[in-house]
């Protein structure tokens, strides 16, 4: 049998939203991702928010909306194309549009010149997207200053990060900020019950599932793979979770 951390993996990858409305509340975010989409993307995009609120996941969302060869009327990636089909992390071009998806490490002004100047010769928009971008706050806030003073036309840097104020005010008054919250707790729940019941899973109680919220704040990575833990161990009650958690 799997490794329970791999089947709490296998569960949020498979549940993980696929298009915005997906997303639980957040709508002024999701409004804000969608008005780039249809009016062009700034020079540099922030996303904001604790772990597990679904940073990445709306970066990921942005970058394939852009990529997309058959968008939808709302701006939705199609899924289907080429480029909604391939692994954005591989940094493969998704049609007209370069993807450098940087981890923070090993990359200079220079090199982002370079990347940028032999990418326009051949593509229409060039995407640098930097994962925990706090990880290289001081070094990656130079090179994106400069970088951000000088914008090149048709290139976004998009950057996703819990603590924006590891930032100085000149950088992030530069940058599109998106802020995302904790989704209300009826948005969260009724997603609960939904993956409950498409898993078959036991009959779960609104006490326990609201436990789980509570324990994590409402974060829905946390809190849905906090129930598959229950589901898994066979706890049905809060007085249960709370003597395995100690």
């Amino acid at each position: 049998m799997p490794e329970r951390g791999k089947l709490t993996n296998n569960i949020l990858i498979k549940y993980r939203p696929a298009v915005l409305d997906d997303l639980l509340g957040n709508q002024r975010a999701k409004t804000a991702v969608r008005n780039m989409v249809r009016n062009g993307l700034p020079p540099g995009v922030m996303f904001i928010g604790p772990p597990g609120v679904g940073k990445s996941t709306m970066a990921e969302m942005l970058v394939r909306m852009v990529a997309c060869e058959n968008r939808a009327e709302n701006g939705d990636a199609c899924r289907i194309c080429s480029s909604c089909r391939t692994d954005l992390r591989r940094g493969v071009p998704l049609g007209d549009v370069a993807i450098f998806w940087r981890n923070c490490a090993g990359v200079s002004l220079d090199d982002m010149r370079r990347m940028l100047d032999k990418a326009l010769e051949r593509y229409g928009t060039i995407l640098f997207y930097f994962e925990e971008a706090h990880n290289a706050a001081g070094r990656l806030e130079d090179l994106l200053l400069t970088a951000l003073e000088d914008p090149v036309e048709n290139a976004s840097f998009i950057l996703c990060t819990p603590q924006p104020r590891v930032f100085g005010e000149a950088l992030l008054t530069r940058l599109s900020r998106i802020h995302l919250r904790p989704p209300p707790r009826t948005e969260l729940l009724a997603l609960m019950h939904r993956i409950a019941a498409n898993e078959n899973w036991p009959v779960l109680s609104d006490e326990l599932l609201t436990y789980c919220c509570d324990i994590h704040q409402d974060l829905p990575r946390a809190a849905v793979g906090q129930v598959w833990h229950c589901v898994l161990s066979g706890i049905t009650t809060p007085q249960e979770l709370a003597a395995d958690l100690g």
